[in-house]
């Protein structure tokens, strides 16, 4: 996990289901909490094109998006593959769902997830300043 350019904004290469670990996990979301602990973050996922979703990997997401330490407010999610692009629109109903304040979208490009989640992690954060206004 490293940060980008855009403030806030971290790019997660996801690794195969052979090499993520439990201890991997505990890390990462470890990693979402200390960087959550000053506002909200994005993370962009590259998740790669091979059409399959990966039970763990999806598990994994779900509880970061449930994790109120883990401020996650936008995950970008950079495939090629037409059931991931499908099962990320299910990660965003989750979201809606559980009432988690979080954006959730599929990108085929980088660039384009990483313009788009720093752009959605601005509207997040103004919207809770909002939010504590009122």
């Amino acid at each position: 996990m490293y940060e980008t350019n855009a403030p806030r904004v971290y790019v997660v290469r996801e690794i195969s289901a052979d090499e993520r670990t439990p201890e991997l996990e505990a890390t990462r979301l470890q990693q979402l909490r200390a960087a959550s602990r000053s506002g909200p973050v994005a993370v962009v996922l590259e998740v790669g094109s091979s059409g399959l979703l990966d039970p763990g990997l999806a598990t994994f997401w779900m509880r970061a998006l449930d994790d109120r330490d883990a401020d996650l407010a936008v995950l970008a999610v950079v495939t090629g593959s037409f059931p991931l692009r499908l099962a990320t629109r299910a990660f965003a109903a989750h979201a809606t769902l559980r009432h988690v304040p979080a954006e959730v979208r599929a990108h085929t490009s980088s660039d384009d997830a990483i313009t788009w989640a720093a752009a959605a992690l601005q509207r997040a954060a103004a919207a809770r300043r909002l939010a504590r206004m009122a």
